[in-house]
């Protein structure tokens, strides 16, 4: 049976920067990322409608090894944390431009790191001090 998979709310965002994704559930606050060149891979496909099947037959084909017990581990993951959700059909997104002549042919285990404070995303994009003497600025 094939799964597909949309996101799980309109609360939750996300947006490649660079190798990664960055997801941020806005109803929560939780935010990540998914940093390794197969989780982005993985994302960039479910964001493509492909179904977890095809997503594997992809992965399979391009790194030439069984992925799918790493797929459902990650797909699991990421249900849990209510960043996507299960569907019946493909979701209607916007086809992402994936280059696969520039991806590794190392396979490595996908993940998404979850942060749940502020602190820590701090540490991760302090915010422009310019910005922050600005916005202090104009509520004065």
């Amino acid at each position: 049976m094939q799964n597909y998979y949309q996101i799980a709310s309109d609360a939750v965002i996300w947006e490649k920067i660079g190798n990664q994704i960055v997801i941020a559930d806005l109803a929560t606050g939780v935010y990540g990322c998914i940093e390794i060149e197969v989780g982005v891979l993985i994302w960039e496909l479910l964001m493509q409608g492909e179904s977890d099947n095809e997503i594997n037959r992809i992965l399979e084909n391009h790194y030439q090894t069984s992925c799918e017990p790493s797929t459902t581990k990650f797909l699991e993951k990421l249900q849990e944390l209510k960043i996507v959700k299960k569907s019946t059909a493909p979701s209607k997104n916007e086809a992402i431009s994936i280059e696969y002549d520039k991806l590794s042919k190392q396979f490595e285990e996908p993940r998404v790191l979850v942060y749940d404070d502020l602190d820590t995303l701090l540490m991760i994009d302090p915010i422009d001090e310019d910005l922050e003497l600005s916005m202090r600025q104009e509520v004065v």
